[in-house]
């Protein structure tokens, strides 16, 4: 059950959440398969991130988070 009173709908924002493409992966260690939908978001230069399609991502997730806190300047 959701309270809708915490919605951001409810704080005059229509932006909506950015949804992260899934592209699963499945994979072996020491006999588990590890099943990952993101294996794409973890950028291999970390702490460095250079791979634009986890920037643009990022940025996406900025963006909707500055639409949500402006109305709490």
């Amino acid at each position: 059950m959701t309270d809708d009173r915490l919605t951001p709908a409810h704080l005059g924002v229509t932006a909506r959440p950015p949804v992260a493409d899934r592209q699963p992966t499945t994979r072996g260690f020491h006999g588990l398969t590890i099943h990952d939908d993101y294996p794409w978001l973890k950028d291999e230069s970390y702490p460095v991130v250079d791979d634009e399609n986890v920037l643009d991502y990022l940025r996406q997730e900025n963006a909707y988070f500055e639409a949500v806190m402006a109305p709490h300047e």
